[in-house]
C-alpha cells in the first residue's frame, strides 16, 4: 500500500461512523421490572431509558455540586418533595 492510500484508509477509518461501545449491567429482578415498565410507558427501548436516566442523573449531580436542590412540584409549581442524592 502506498503512501497516500495509507493515508486515504485513515481519513476514511475517522470518518467512519463508529459502533458504540455495549455495556453489560446485571440489575436485580426489581430493577429490570422497573426499566420495563418506564420502557413501556414512554412507549421506547430499554437502552433509551438508561439514556435518560444517564442525563437526568448528571443534571441532578451537577445542580447538587453548584449548591442547588432537586424538587418534585406540583402544577403549580408548589414543592411536594426534595430528592436528596446518595452519598
Amino acid at each position: 500500500m502506498g503512501a497516500s492510500n495509507a493515508v486515504e484508509a485513515m481519513v476514511a477509518a475517522a470518518e467512519a461512523p463508529s459502533v458504540p461501545p455495549r455495556l453489560n449491567v446485571f440489575l436485580s429482578e426489581r430493577a429490570r421490572l422497573d426499566l420495563q415498565r418506564v420502557a413501556a410507558i414512554r412507549k421506547t427501548t430499554l437502552t433509551e431509558v438508561v439514556r435518560l436516566g444517564l442525563a437526568l442523573a448528571k443534571i441532578a449531580v451537577e445542580e447538587a455540586e453548584r449548591g442547588n436542590k432537586l424538587m418534585i412540584t406540583d402544577k403549580d409549581g408548589r414543592p411536594l418533595r426534595e430528592i436528596i442524592l446518595p452519598g
